[in-house]
C-alpha cells in the first residue's frame, strides 16, 4: 500500500509541477509581470497541457521510478517523457488556436518543466543518502579507527562504488586516482582526483591511505597487470571489482569487492552474442548436458537457463557435485523444469531409460576424464569413458530424433600425444561421420584450457603457495591457451546454434601464455615475491605432455564465421571410422592396454610418449 501510494503521490507533484511551469512560462514570456499577456491563452491551455503530460509520465513510467536512487538512465526517460509530452501539446493547441498562440511558451515551459521533476528526485536522493549516513551513525564512530581507502578508476563504476563506500562508517575514502588529464586538478563526489595512476607513490606521501581499489570493470589483463606494477611496491591491500562478465549490475558495488585474481589479469574484450539466435536455438525446448556436475558443464547448465529452455536435464555419475548443482540452479529458476539425473553414459541400458523419459532435443556432451596424467596411466579406462560414454551419446540421440549433438573437445586432440587427447579426436571422427545419416546434426566445438576447473592450474597453485611453495612447473618454456569458464561457455552456445552440418568450430583462445608466467603472476598478486618469498620449480615434462597445444592440425582449413571469436576447422573428405571406434572400445573392454593398433587407423597423426621420448631422448628436460 505504500508503495502504490508513493508512487502516486509523485505522479500527483509531478502534475503539479507541470501546471506550475506553465504559469511560469507565461510569466517569463511577460517579461515577470504579475499580470501575465495572452492571459486567455494561458487558461485555454492550462488543463489540457497538465492533462496530456501527466499521461506522457504514466506512459513513460517515470512515476514508478525510484525518487531516491535516480540514475542517468531515468534522467534521460524523464527528459524524453517531456520533450514528447511538450510537442504533443503544442501541437494540440495549435491546432485549436492557429493563429496568435506564443510560440516561445512550448520552448520556456519544457525547461522550466525539466528541472523541477529532476530537482525533485536529486534532493529526495540526497536526503536519502544524508539520513542514512547520520542513523548508521553511533555515539562511538567518531572515536572509531577509519580505514583510508583510494580509488583508482574516476568513471560510472568508481563513482557508484563512493555512493556504497559513504555508508559505511568505518571507511574514509581520500580521493580518486584517473589517467584522463581532464579530470586533474578536479573534483568528483566532493572528492580530489589526487593524480594518475603512475603518481601513486607521490599520492601516497602526500595524502596516507590504507587500501587502493580498482574500480575499473572493462579493463584489459594488461591494464591491471600494468596497475599492479605500480601498486604493490606500497605494500597495502589492493582489491576490485568483478569484470564485466562477474558484475552484477544494479547490485550494492561494495559487496562485489574482491581480491585480484590470475583470471583478472588474463581478461580478454567481453563476448558479444547474438542473444536471439542462442534464444531460437534453446527456447522452449528440452536441453540435455551431458558432465553437467563439472566445471564446463555446470556453466553451460547457468548460461542456458537464461534462454528458457522448457527443461534442463542434467546428466553426470559425480553425485555430491550433481546434487550442489542441482540446489543451486532450482532456487534461482523455479520456471524452469530442471532434472538431475545421476547417470553413467557408459551404460547404454541406463542411459536409454533417460532418453526414453524425456526425449532431449538439445544435447551438449561435456562429460569426459580430462587429466591427461590420469588417462595416460589408465588407458583403457580412458577409451571406455570419453570413446564408449561419448558413442552412446551419439547412438542414442539419432534413434531418437535429436535435432542436435555438440561435443565439447579439446586441444589436445590436435596431433595428440597422450591418450586423454586421442580419444577426444576419436571422438569427433565418430561424430563426423554420422552427419547425414538422420536429421541430427553433431557438431564438435574445441577449446584449450579453462582457468579455475577442478584440478587445475589455479587450484593447484592455491594449494602449494598455502604450504609455502614452491609452486611447480613442469617446463620453463610450455605453454597454453587460457580462457575463462564463462567465455568459454558462451562461445560453445553460439557455436552451437550457427552449426548446419556437422562443423568442427574452434574457439579463438588468443595467444598462448607461458605457464612459468603465470605462476610468477600468481605470486605476485598474493603479495610474494619469485625466488625471495615463493620459489618456482622446474619438475619436467610429464608422460603424453607437450611443450605448446595447437588449435587446428596441419590437414585442417582454417575457415572464418560470423563470429571474430568463432572458427571453422575444415575436415575435407574423412573416411567413416565406425568399425574401427567398436574395435577400440571392444579391445579396451577387455582390458587390452595395447590400444596403438587399434588407434592408429583411426588418428594417424597420434604419436605417443613412448615414440617422443625415442625421437627426442632428452624431452624430459632441466629437473
Amino acid at each position: 500500500m505504500n508503495f502504490l501510494l508513493n508512487r502516486y503521490i509523485i505522479l500527483i507533484l509531478d502534475a503539479f509541477f507541470v501546471a506550475i511551469s506553465f504559469w511560469l512560462a507565461f510569466f517569463v514570456r511577460s517579461e515577470f509581470q504579475f499580470e501575465i499577456i495572452h492571459e486567455r491563452f494561458f487558461y485555454r491551455g492550462i488543463v489540457p497541457v497538465t492533462l496530456i503530460q501527466t499521461l506522457m509520465f504514466v506512459a513513460f513510467g517515470t512515476h514508478r521510478l525510484s525518487l531516491l536512487r535516480i540514475t542517468f538512465e531515468d534522467t534521460v526517460r524523464l527528459l524524453t517523457s517531456i520533450a514528447i509530452g511538450a510537442l504533443t501539446s503544442g501541437l494540440f493547441l495549435y491546432s485549436i488556436h492557429q493563429t496568435g498562440y506564443p510560440r516561445s511558451i512550448f520552448v520556456l515551459y519544457p525547461m522550466i518543466l525539466s528541472g523541477m521533476v529532476i530537482s525533485l528526485r536529486f534532493v529526495g536522493r540526497y536526503m536519502h543518502e544524508k539520513i542514512n549516513r547520520y542513523k548508521k551513525k553511533t555515539p562511538k564512530s567518531a572515536l572509531a579507527i577509519k580505514k583510508s581507502i583510494l580509488i583508482a578508476g574516476a568513471g560510472t563504476s568508481g563513482v557508484q562504488l563512493v555512493r556504497a563506500l559513504r555508508h559505511q562508517s568505518r571507511i574514509r575514502i581520500v580521493g580518486f586516482l584517473d589517467d584522463d588529464p581532464l579530470l586533474q586538478g578536479k573534483e568528483l563526489c566532493n572528492l580530489p582526483i589526487l593524480g594518475t595512476c603512475e603518481e601513486v607513490v607521490q599520492v601516497a606521501s602526500r595524502t596516507p591511505f590504507q587500501e587502493i581499489i580498482i574500480a575499473m570493470p572493462s579493463a584489459s589483463g594488461e591494464t591491471l597487470k600494468q596497475l599492479l606494477r605500480l601498486f604493490r611496491p606500497l605494500g597495502i591491500p589492493i582489491k576490485t571489482l568483478p569484470n564485466l562478465t562477474d558484475f552484477v549490475e544494479g547490485k550494492n558495488p561494495a559487496t562485489q569487492l574482491r581480491s585480484i585474481n590470475l583470471e583478472d589479469l588474463l581478461r580478454r574484450d567481453p563476448v558479444i552474442l547474438d542473444l536471439s539466435k542462442i534464444e531460437h536455438h534453446l527456447y522452449d525446448r528440452c536441453v540435455m548436458v551431458t558432465g553437467a556436475a563439472g566445471s564446463i558443464g555446470s556453466e553451460l547448465c547457468r548460461q542456458i537457463l537464461h534462454f528458457r529452455p522448457k527443461k534442463l536435464l542434467m546428466v553426470d555419475i559425480a553425485e555430491s557435485p550433481l546434487y550442489e548443482i542441482d540446489c543451486e540452479l532450482k532456487e534461482k529458476h523455479v520456471q524452469v523444469e530442471i532434472i538431475a539425473s545421476l547417470t553413467d553414459i557408459k551404460n547404454h541400458k541406463e542411459l536409454k531409460r533417460v532418453f526414453d523419459l524425456h526425449r532431449p532435443q538439445i544435447i551438449f556432451h561435456a562429460a569426459a576424464y580430462k587429466h591427461v596424467p590420469m588417462v595416460e596411466l589408465h588407458p583403457t579406462t580412458g577409451v571406455i569413458n570419453n570413446v564408449l560414454g561419448g558413442k552412446n551419446v551419439a547412438d542414442l540421440a539419432m534413434t531418437y530424433n535429436a535435432d542436435r549433438v555438440i561435443l565439447i573437445s579439446t586441444d589436445k586432440a590436435v596431433n595428440p600425444t597422450n591418450m586423454m587427447g586421442v580419444t577426444k579426436r576419436v571422438l569427433e571422427r565418430y561424430y563426423l561421420g554420422l552427419n547425414g545419416r538422420s536429421p541430427c546434426i553433431f557438431m564438435t566445438v574445441r577449446f584449450g584450457n579453462v582457468l579455475g576447473s577442478k584440478g587445475s592450474l589455479i587450484p593447484i597453485f592455491e594449494r602449494q603457495l598455502k604450504q609455502g611453495g614452491p609452486l611447480t612447473v613442469t617446463h620453463k618454456d610450455i605453454t597454453r591457451f587460457f580462457m575463462t569458464i564463462p567465455e568459454a561457455t558462451q562461445l560453445v552456445l553460439q557455436a552451437s546454434s550457427m552449426g548446419t552440418s556437422g562443423e568442427v568450430y574452434v574457439l579463438d583462445m588468443g595467444e598462448p601464455i607461458r605457464i612459468h608466467d603465470l605462476a610468477r603472476d600468481f605470486i605476485e598478486i598474493h603479495g610474494f615475491e619469485v625466488g625471495t618469498d615463493v620459489d618456482i620449480t622446474i619438475t619436467g615434462l610429464r608422460p603424453g605432455e607437450k611443450l605448446y597445444e595447437e588449435l587446428f592440425s596441419s590437414q585442417e582449413q582454417q575457415v572464418g564465421t560470423s563470429h571474430p571469436k568463432i572458427l571453422v576447422a575444415n575436415q575435407g573428405i574423412l573416411s567413416v571410422v565406425d568399425d574401427q571406434v567398436t574395435a577400440l572400445i571392444g579391445a579396451a573392454q577387455q582390458g587390452d592396454c595395447e590400444l596403438l593398433s587399434f588407434i592408429k587407423p583411426i588418428v594417424p597423426e597420434y604419436q605417443p610418449y613412448e615414440e617422443q621420448k625415442q625421437e627426442m631422448p632428452n624431452m624430459v628436460v632441466d629437473k
